[in-house]
């Protein structure tokens, strides 16, 4: 005998009604950036941005900062703070003076730099003032809009991207929306904008909203006038 089978109701109206809220980060394809690693890959690039302008540098550093990164890493295997530390803090001053002296003869000169030149300078800049608790820190020179999100696993302690929310059906796990956002917005910020773009798409394909929204303890709407049942 034939066996009947109960037709499935997935992607029907009613799966539709109950919706799940997360987010999680897209990681960017960057190596895990320290502040030595940083430090000598700018001095690489301003070297070569030197000798594409046609700039005589007094003197590159990349030999000794090349030195000096490896004496970093060593240092912090064993644990040798003080002195990894030193050696920092005489990489990133050889950094300064490059950029310094990159800055006088463009002037002195009247090269004409164009906007990625421009850029280069101002994020090693950046990277020269920038701390321990920093905000907005340089993570990377090719993806500079990176941000550190820390989402508790245990085997990642810390990811390099930025943040996006997603909003999926309870049952069947349809993608009812999906956006990537700048940065580490806290996601109750996020809540309101997701949930009215997924409701936009339903009632334009279906003529339905979301009644029901599950989320994480953690995630608490914000500035929103009429809270969905959660």
């Amino acid at each position: 005998m034939p066996c009947c089978k109960r037709p499935s109701r997935a992607g029907s109206r009613v799966g539709f009604k109950t919706a799940v809220i997360g987010s999680t980060v897209q990681e960017k394809n960057i190596a895990y950036p320290t502040d030595a690693k940083l430090t000598y890959k700018g001095l690489v690039l301003l070297r070569n941005l030197a000798h594409s302008v046609g700039i005589q540098l007094r003197q590159s550093y990349i030999r000794t900062g090349k030195k000096l990164f490896l004496k970093i890493g060593r240092y912090h295997h064993a644990k040798q703070f003080r002195r990894q530390r030193k050696a920092l803090k005489k990489l990133k001053s050889r950094l300064g003076r490059v950029v310094r002296e990159i800055l006088r003869k463009v002037e002195a000169q009247s090269i004409a730099l164009n906007e990625k030149d421009k850029t280069l300078i101002e994020q090693c800049q950046r990277l020269l003032k920038q701390s321990r608790d920093s905000k907005n820190k340089l993570y990377s020179f090719h993806e500079p809009d990176v941000a550190c999100i820390a989402k508790g696993k245990a085997h990642k302690r810390y990811e390099f991207g930025n943040k996006s929310t997603f909003i999926t059906s309870a049952k069947e796990c349809f993608i009812l929306h999906a956006r990537a956002h700048e940065g580490n917005p806290y996601d109750g910020h996020t809540l309101r904008e997701a949930l009215d773009a997924a409701n936009d798409s339903l009632q334009s394909l279906i003529g339905q909203e979301i009644e029901t929204l599950m989320s994480a303890r953690a995630t608490v709407a914000i500035d929103t006038k009429e809270t969905p049942q959660f």
